[in-house]
């Protein structure tokens, strides 16, 4: 007579154990932030537009594949490229 084995039972999942560091002053969202625009070297600059600028910046974005704000350091840079040709 044959026997059938039955499958081993799953071991329970453990949860990891994780160590909780208890800071004094955490820091907000904004401070952490703050601190890898730092690191990385970029400053937030917010200026209002006219929406079809907006909207053809958009345009040129998905053209490209360019994000917006390179598009405008682009054109910056070589504005400034021409007028220190001159």
């Amino acid at each position: 007579m044959l026997q059938i084995k039955k499958p081993p039972k799953p071991k329970p999942k453990r949860f990891k154990k994780v160590e909780i560091k208890i800071i004094k002053k955490p820091k907000t969202k904004a401070q952490i932030q703050a601190d890898s625009d730092a690191k990385r070297g970029v400053k937030v600059a917010s200026y209002k537009f006219p929406v079809e600028f907006i909207d053809e910046l958009t345009v040129l974005s998905e053209k490209t594949g360019m994000s917006r704000s390179a598009i405008i350091m682009q054109a910056v840079e070589l504005w400034s490229s021409r007028l220190d040709a001159v």
